[in-house]
């Protein structure tokens, strides 16, 4: 579309910014051809109005090929750009910044990996990963501080930029992650306790899960297998029977009357290869998200429940009998637990806006065989953080900043009954770049 604006021709760029996918991009720069100076930004939408004088300008979006349009491109169809220093990580600083310009060791795990390891929760394969170990559900990044079970974890673990870690002991909780909704994870190979906290002194794993497609999307995975027989007869508590383990989840997205909806479930049943050693569980979850561009608004609610129920021992017969369980006893273990994560995020001028808020329920009901002893125990975990960043990209400067709240309550007979603890804290971080 081309103009008159006092003798001089005015090129009116109007349009729509997507990806491959056909999905909206936010943020897009339209920039001089040659010269950085940013003219417009898509919208939440993707949409973008730009009036200059300029035949031609570039499109650039982190993650992405720049594309160069005129005036007559109203679609603008954005490729992935196959560098991995391209790649957009929010993990070291709490923002969307490129992996190239990360000060930090930082490694990425793509979805694809996760699917191809056929895990049945996500322990299994952050396990994979070099320089990282998970030992009795607890992970350390390059043999880091050392932990004591049920004290708290010094890697933070984080979906979506929320600690996924119990209210009670400071666990994370592997098996509540929603595998099948997973975009990617990020792991921090180094302290980043300023914007994280104490539980960040070893590093950081942060699980980003996918937003909601416009075009519907569904996929389900399903897998089998099966333990085999040991050698050794005496190990063969079962007989000849062999014990099996199945897995299926299945994945719904989509876009309804302006509504993003994601669906996960997840059903596993494990019989183990040890006596009274089992794992059946069941999980679920829903997320919610509306796009209000008129504000430059986005909010959602992101909520998983999971029950099930798994098996123990600690001792076994004897050497002779290394998988049946000391007296053929064992503990049993009912698990209930609920998250609702309510979220906003908006945008005034040149700062960002972030609230995150978090609700974690969690019950264990254990039987282990004597009345006398009760190990059960629940938690009630609230978490609430607001953050805003303010960027000035030709300057090469960022500010993060936030508060956050956290509030506790854990009830456990066997450790005289109701505990309650309320954490507060702020941070504050600020980045110059001098032509990186």
């Amino acid at each position: 579309m081309v103009t008159s604006l006092y003798g001089q021709s005015s090129f009116v760029y109007q349009g729509k910014v997507v990806n491959e996918s056909g999905e909206s991009l936010i943020g897009a720069q339209l920039t001089f051809l040659v010269a950085n100076k940013v003219l417009g930004i898509s919208d939440i939408n993707g949409e973008f109005y730009v009036e200059t004088e300029e035949l031609i300008l570039r499109v650039k979006q982190m993650g992405y090929q720049d594309r160069t349009i005129t005036s007559e491109d109203t679609l603008v169809v954005m490729r992935e750009a196959s560098s991995m220093l391209n790649t957009v990580v929010v993990s070291e600083n709490k923002r969307s910044s490129e992996l190239k310009k990360a000060t930090v060791s930082l490694e990425i795990i793509h979805p694809n990996f996760i699917v191809n390891t056929a895990p049945t929760n996500l322990e299994e394969s952050i396990g994979r990963i070099n320089g990282v170990q998970v030992v009795d559900n607890q992970p350390t990044i390059r043999s880091g501080s050392g932990w004591s079970y049920g004290a708290g974890s010094r890697v933070q673990v984080l979906v979506d930029g929320v600690p996924m870690l119990s209210g009670d002991a400071g666990q994370p909780l592997w098996t509540f992650v929603p595998t099948e909704g997973i975009q990617g994870v990020e792991i921090i190979k180094g302290a980043s306790s300023v914007i994280y906290g104490s539980s960040a002194l070893n590093g950081v794993i942060n699980i980003k899960t996918k937003n909601p497609s416009d075009k519907p999307f569904t996929q389900v995975t399903t897998s089998t297998g099966f333990y085999d027989l040991p050698k050794r007869r005496s190990l063969r508590y079962q007989g000849r029977t062999r014990n099996t383990v199945s897995n299926i989840t299945a994945y719904h997205t989509g876009t309804y009357q302006g509504f993003g909806l994601t669906v996960g479930l997840n059903a596993l049943r494990d019989e183990s290869y040890k006596m009274s050693d089992y794992d059946n569980r069941l999980r679920g979850t829903l997320g919610l998200r509306k796009t209000v561009s008129k504000y430059n608004l986005i909010y959602g609610l992101n909520t998983t429940y999971q029950q099930g129920t798994s098996g123990s021992f600690l001792l076994w017969e004897s050497y002779d009998l290394g998988y049946t369980a000391l007296d053929s006893g064992g503990t049993d273990n009912q698990v209930n637990r609920l998250s609702i994560d309510p979220y906003i995020k908006w945008s005034t001028g040149k700062f960002k806006h972030t609230l995150n808020t978090r609700y974690l329920w969690i019950n264990n009901d254990v039987d282990n065989g004597d009345p006398t002893i009760d190990q059960s125990n629940s938690s009630n975990l609230v978490y609430a953080e607001y953050q805003s960043s303010f960027s000035l990209p030709k300057n090469e400067f960022n500010a993060t900043g936030g508060v956050v709240a956290i509030n506790t309550e854990t009830n456990s007979p066997l450790y005289s009954g109701t505990q309650r603890a309320t954490n507060y804290a702020a941070y504050l971080q600020l980045e110059k770049g001098w032509n990186r």
